[in-house]
């Protein structure tokens, strides 16, 4: 097992429906990072980024700028309902069995793409001291205030 950090909380996108403070139940994630396009060139020698956007979907900063390139990890699950059988009885039921795939982004290009060994999305919110303002009905955290 890897543990890494993100240091910008910014660049992680987490599914905004998740309820459970360890995640287990999102749907999806997104984490992003810039790297040298150099770099990038390095990596993918065929990906052409001209013809990708220079601005992101509500993002200023874009796919790339003059020295570098973002990259994004999307996690997602697929859902299958399968019929399974308990050994014991022999009674069968439907089951939804989730599969967490993984895919690496940039611009509209897939840059690789495989399915992850776990039914869960691998990217852990650690969320720290939480604040619950009734009156306003707003979840803030205490990154998001300003003094």
């Amino acid at each position: 097992m890897l543990f890494r950090s993100f240091p910008d909380p910014m660049k992680v996108y987490y599914d905004p429906h998740s309820k459970e403070p360890d995640g287990s139940d999102a749907e999806w994630a997104i984490t992003a990072e810039e790297v040298f396009k150099d770099e990038f060139k390095r990596l993918y020698p065929d990906v052409d980024i001209t013809s990708w956007e220079a601005a992101g979907n509500g993002d200023q900063q874009g796919w790339y700028t003059k020295d570098s390139v973002r990259i994004a990890e999307y996690y997602y699950l697929e859902h299958n309902m399968q019929e399974i059988t308990n050994p014991e009885t022999g009674e069968t039921r439907m089951a939804d069995i989730k599969r967490c795939m993984w895919c690496k982004v940039g611009g509209h290009s897939v840059l690789e793409q495989t399915e992850v060994p776990t039914k869960y999305i691998p990217v852990v919110p650690v969320i720290g001291q939480e604040v619950w303002l009734h009156v306003l009905g707003l979840y803030l955290l205490p990154w998001t205030f300003q003094s």
